[in-house]
């Protein structure tokens, strides 16, 4: 990290009970979620389900100008996931927690997003083989092609049964060049990195709020009841100490 620059916790998650909750700017859960401590990564965590039929999971937004101070352009956030062996996405994809900036106007729901009207970079599962989950990012940015948002494929993927270790980080592009950058860690090795990505075309889009989403699709529902535990989730941004 460059000399002078530190991290700024925004937001931290342990899920050891219900006050958890009170950490998001959106303080009611929707969907099916409760604390676990069998499996539990340490004491309790957070086990969301999806049943059979059905989308949602669970969606939280942490809204940065709310909650801190001002809407950063870059972040760091990590959290641990388990998927359980029953779980099995079969052909489909799904949606889990990553950084956005819609501004309700564009970047998620087949909103295109154009550069000037909104953007997001939520990550993503699909199956990876019969014990495996495969990894996304699932980014809506002023080149997509589409009305839905683009796959970015992570390079590695995460076995069913045990806890891993997420790590993303995002800086979003100065307006007029593609240098906007994604990366991924898995249990602390490089799992994708991209820095030519263009989120926007003007400085009033940044980083918004970071979405605590778990969603089945796509257009398709869960074909089974399923389940995704999470536990120590942290965001935090990059800060200039001039002292430092």
């Amino acid at each position: 990290m460059a000399e002078g620059i530190e991290m700024f916790t925004d937001l931290y998650v342990d899920f050891r009970d219900w006050s958890w909750t009170d950490k998001f700017t959106e303080s009611d859960p929707i969907g099916n979620v409760y604390l676990t401590s069998d499996p539990a990564y340490y004491e309790r965590s957070l086990r969301v389900e999806i049943p059979e039929g059905t989308h949602y999971g669970t969606s939280l937004h942490y809204s940065f100008s709310e909650e801190s101070w001002g809407e950063p352009e870059s972040l760091w956030a990590s959290y641990y996931v388990y998927f359980p062996e029953s779980f099995d996405p079969e052909d489909q994809v799904g949606k889990l927690p990553g950084p956005a900036g819609t501004y309700e106007n564009g970047g998620w729901g087949g909103r295109r997003s154009n550069g000037t009207n909104g953007w997001s970079a939520r990550m993503g599962f699909r199956r990876d083989g019969s014990d495996r989950v495969g990894l996304d990012y699932y980014v809506y940015h002023a080149d997509m092609d589409g009305y839905f948002g683009d796959l970015f494929h992570w390079d590695r993927s995460v076995s069913k049964g045990q806890w891993h270790r997420i790590d993303e980080y995002i800086r979003l592009n100065d307006p007029g060049r593609n240098n906007g950058v994604l990366a991924g860690w898995v249990n602390g090795e490089k799992a994708y990195d991209r820095r030519d990505i263009r989120f926007r075309e003007t400085s009033e889009l940044k980083i918004e709020d970071y979405w605590f989403t778990v969603y089945w699709g796509g257009m398709s529902t869960s074909p089974a009841n399923n389940e995704i535990l999470f536990d120590s989730l942290t965001v935090r941004r990059p800060v200039y100490n001039p002292q430092g």
